[in-house]
């Protein structure tokens, strides 16, 4: 599946027009089209519009159809609008001890939540 099936699919399952996909994106409803019927991928410009517009992230937009989800990945996509964002940004500033510190509670949350 082309990304811009991908686009299509996505809106489709979630309800979204492609008029009211347009006012959020700004993109031209020409454009939109052309992604599905022509098979022309966006710019990489445009992707950040249209995860926001469609409430998902990068990685859900450009996964390949063979990743199933919830598989484990060895990278994750975090947008900067994030909670997530501001953790890591937090977690890459301490020296090693706190950063063990900090595992160790996660540990010990998981645990409990069980």
């Amino acid at each position: 599946m082309s990304i811009g099936e991908r686009i299509h699919q996505i809106m489709h399952d979630k309800g979204i027009t492609q008029k009211d996909f347009c006012k959020k994106t700004g993109f031209a409803q020409s454009t939109v089209s052309e992604w599905k019927y022509k098979k022309i991928s966006p710019g990489a410009d445009k992707v950040l519009a249209i995860c926001d517009a469609l409430d998902i992230t990068p990685y859900e937009l450009l996964q390949s159809d063979s990743v199933k989800k919830g598989q484990m990945l060895d990278y994750i996509v975090v947008s900067e609008k994030s909670d997530g964002y501001e953790l890591l940004i937090e977690f890459a500033e301490l020296n090693s001890n706190q950063k063990a510190r900090v595992m160790g509670y996660i540990a010990s949350l998981k645990e409990k939540k069980d």
